[in-house]
């Protein structure tokens, strides 16, 4: 089998041989895309077939991979012209004696087609801090399975909230036919300390490569054996191993690709004019690694990169870097050969709802040649996910969107008691026809349309980029660093894009037949209560319907991009409100327009009140959490191509999205009663009462919990925290949010308590008072295992606090003092663990 991936492309393209059938298999990435089976006289026939193919991917630039299970993801940039395959190294040949040695020896297109994965060459780049760059080759051998492996492996280890982000490099380098094992590591973002290791002599191979066992061992927790992304193993304080795609990197060095890394200055900083301004070299090659990392490897979306003296958070998802020690945050782009990368615009969250259209014109057509080729015998599908959808009223249904000429516009002026939309797409048929389609009205009705025909493409270009203009006084080319005028349109963020199930993102299809849960009658029934309430509270608040395809706004399906905007202005709101000096009305409108503008609310004809005090914006800042809890279980629905789970009468499917195992606590139990007997204990060393009457007990794991736990940190006790009907769903997926790491994230929070911004428990009847109450009269709280240490007592309220004193692991409002109940607050995500959900009523 060979199977290739459009180098930093979006499309995936692969062949298999059995006996006389060559079947073929192609299409966008994130999607299962078409096949076609092709059978010959002879097994030669197929195999030569099959080359033939091969051959023509690889001039395209096509990388050659393994595709497990789902197709991998892609950031959207020019594939590289084809390039010759390097020549052999001449004073760094892999030895003879090793399969390495055969690696870098051309094989025939044949045995490329039918061999998986085989190496044309010596992959991998040598590290420049070796000083064997030009010299040597990094080593290619076989395990003991005969699986050939490239020796050269990129560790992370991460936790923000600890201010912690650093790497790790193994290489095993060959010169002159000696091994040479080297390492290089330090806090991302800079040089780092070097090691090497031997030379090791052509016959100490084996000691070379068990030397590099041992170390990927020390420093990840699992075995060599263990590396491969479905068996490998995040493990406590250790590294954690990033997927690497070897040849891509290779393919783009060789081919000499230059990316440039720019930032957006709007503040006169330095006297510089707006506009974008470049990173030095080196800071664009460090930023470009990253990214490529975070290609293959998702949960690295946010990194803290040390330059200088300074420190920058920086969300390669959203294309923001932020100064922690200043605060200034500035919108940042990839820049690839004549082309400004759309990256902030197409990472989005999930492949399902959103694949970025690619940006060359020989890219513009739907069809790749293949595709073409073999277009009688695939039929066409309906519209695959990733695609821009043409707007529901538009009468050129049979159009395409050409490339990213897609705007959805939105104007919430509370004052003047106006909320409207303006749609622009810039619309190409197969017969080369170019038209710009506009919509506009008021958010939630269908308002006037009108459909411009342009002379050409360049023609309908200009009108699309004028409408822009005229609309949001920002040009089409800055839109990744859009700026909101007063009395203009906002770039709303939305996901304009649908799953290959649905003909339109509109559409609100009914849910699928309930299928028979293998979950238990309890769970099942818990299931249903959370998700219940969680999306009732937001139909109630959003102009939102929940369809197939997510959550459906009428401007396009929210994404977690447009949660953030609306969670920025909400802090907005709060910093206005908590400021000194006398308070201007219209400035709060504004800041209250804002939010309406990007995020849709239910309000009619009316106008929607205004953010001008602490309790409605503790009430958009808990919605704006909500919203971001229910758009996650849409993406990791989409993830996992099943239905959306907040859409699906499947419980399993629901179920799975929480990624938190839970059961249920035989009443008859020791451990309920233990339980019960804690819960008792706890109300009496606060209040004395008895006010809590355990219903339901469910047992809970979350993985990422128990692996991160700390219990050697000591004075554990069991506490307990309760929270409003919606945000179950939330806590159960994503467990209780540490303040800081949310921000360290993008998010912000408005919820700074007395002791503040850290996690807060307290004892059972404490947490009881915090519980919501279902329909049925039940409530919830969570028990959690949590690892005090030493704590420091407070007496008075203080606030401002992020981590406890020196000395000291958690803080501790003493009951009786300024604070009514005792609170019990920690500041890492490690001192906890979430063991319990306790169903109770009052008594």
């Amino acid at each position: 089998m060979a199977a290739y991936l459009e180098h930093g492309g979006s499309k995936f393209w692969e062949v298999k041989v059995k006996s006389k059938e060559a079947t073929v298999s192609w299409g966008k990435v994130g999607s299962d895309g078409q096949s076609m089976v092709k059978a010959f006289d002879k097994p030669a026939d197929a195999k030569a077939f099959a080359a033939k193919q091969t051959d023509e991917k690889r001039k395209k630039g096509y990388v050659d991979v393994k595709l497990t299970g789902k197709k991998r993801a892609a950031a959207a940039e020019p594939p590289p012209k084809a390039t010759k395959a390097p020549k052999k190294a001449e004073a760094a040949a892999p030895p003879k004696a090793t399969k390495a040695s055969k690696a870098t020896v051309p094989k025939t297109a044949v045995q490329v087609a039918t061999e998986e994965a085989a190496p044309l060459f010596s992959l991998g780049i040598v590290d420049k801090a070796s000083g064997f760059s030009g010299k040597g080759l990094i080593l290619l051998a076989s395990d003991t399975k005969g699986v050939q492996e490239i020796y050269d492996v990129s560790l992370v280890q991460q936790d923000l909230a600890k201010n912690i982000d650093k790497y790790y490099i193994m290489q095993i380098i060959v010169v002159n036919s000696e091994y040479h094992l080297f390492t290089r590591w330090g806090r991302t973002g800079t040089d780092g300390s070097t090691q090497t290791e031997g030379p090791f002599e052509l016959s100490a191979q084996g000691a070379a490569v068990s030397s590099f066992h041992k170390k990927f061992k020390e420093k990840t927790g699992n075995d060599w054996t263990q590396r491969h992304p479905t068996t490998f193993k995040k493990k406590a304080n250790k590294y954690t191993m990033v997927v690497m795609d070897h040849s891509a990197r290779q393919q783009k060095q060789q081919a000499q690709v230059i990316t440039v890394w720019e930032y957006f200055v709007d503040d006169g900083v330095d006297g510089k004019p707006t506009g974008w301004y470049p990173y030095v070299q080196s800071a664009s090659e460090q930023m470009e690694e990253l990214h490529d990392q975070y290609l293959y490897n998702t949960w690295l979306d946010t990194r803290l990169v040390s330059s200088g003296a300074f420190n920058y958070l920086v969300d390669l998802k959203e294309m923001r870097q932020r100064n922690t020690s200043t605060g200034t945050e500035r919108q940042i782009r990839r820049v690839t050969p004549d082309i400004a990368s759309k990256a902030a615009a197409l990472s989005a969250p999930a492949a399902a709802f959103r694949e970025a259209t690619d940006l060359m014109d020989e890219e513009d057509e739907e069809m790749d040649e293949e595709d073409e080729e073999m277009d009688e015998e695939a039929p066409g599908s309906p519209v695959q996910a990733g695609e821009l959808v043409v707007d529901k009223l538009c009468s050129w249904g049979d159009a395409k969107v050409y490339m990213d000429y897609d705007a959805t516009l939105n104007q919430t002026q509370i004052g003047v008691n106006a909320n409207k939309f303006y749609i622009i797409q810039l619309l190409k048929r197969a017969n080369g026809a170019c038209a710009c389609w506009t919509r506009w009205g008021r958010v939630g009705e269908d308002g006037q349309n009108a459909i411009l025909i342009a002379s050409s493409l360049e023609d309908g270009i200009k009108t699309f980029e004028k409408k822009f203009k005229d609309k949001t006084k920002n040009n089409w080319a800055n839109r990744d660093a859009f700026v909101a005028h007063s009395g203009k349109y906002t770039l709303i963020k939305l996901v304009s894009s649908t799953p290959i199930t649905e003909q339109h993102p509109s559409v609100n299809l009914p849910a699928a037949k309930a299928t028979k849960s293998k979950l238990s009658k309890d769970v099942q029934d818990l299931l249903k209560l959370i998700f219940s309430e969680a999306k009732q509270q937001l139909t109630n608040t959003l102009d939102v319907k929940i369809t197939s395809n997510g959550l459906e706004t009428p401007l396009g399906v929210l994404s977690i991009a447009q949660v953030e905007v609306g969670e920025g202005i909400v802090e907005q709101a709060l910093a206005y409100i908590k400021g000194k000096g006398k308070k201007d009305k219209s400035k709060i409108q504004t800041i209250s327009s804002q939010f309406y503008t990007n995020i849709p609310h239910k309000s009619g004809r009316s106008a929607p009140p205004l953010l001008d005090n602490l309790d409605i914006v503790k009430e958009k800042a808990e919605l704006c959490e909500l919203m971001r809890d229910m758009v996650e279980v849409a993406i990791r629905s989409a993830a996992g191509k099943s239905q959306n789970a907040l859409h699906s009468n499947d419980l399993d499917s629901q179920y799975d999205t929480l990624q938190c195992k839970v059961d249920i606590v035989k009443p008859n139990s020791r451990e309920h009663a233990d339980i019960l007997k804690e819960i008792k204990e706890s109300q009496e060393r606060s209040h004395g009462g008895n006010g809590v009457k355990v219903k339901r007990v469910f047992r809970l794991r979350r993985e990422e919990e128990y692996e991160r736990y700390q219990p050697a940190i000591g004075n554990e006790t069991y506490l307990y925290h309760g929270s409003r009907m919606s945000n179950w769903v939330g806590l159960l997926s994503r467990g209780i949010l540490l303040p800081k790491t949310v921000v360290a994230m993008g998010v912000k929070r408005t919820d700074e308590g007395w002791l503040g911004s850290g996690i807060y428990f307290g004892n059972a009847d404490t947490a009881a008072g915090y519980a919501g109450t279902s329909k049925e009269g039940n409530a919830y709280m969570l028990m959690a295992k949590t690892a005090l240490g030493k704590m420091k007592d407070y007496t008075k309220i203080t606030y401002g606090i992020s981590k406890p004193p020196t000395g000291f692991d958690s803080c501790h409002g003493v009951m009786g003092s300024e604070f009514y109940d005792d609170e019990y607050v920690v500041y890492t995500q490690h001192q906890h663990r979430l063991d319990y959900l306790i169903e109770f009523k009052r008594t």
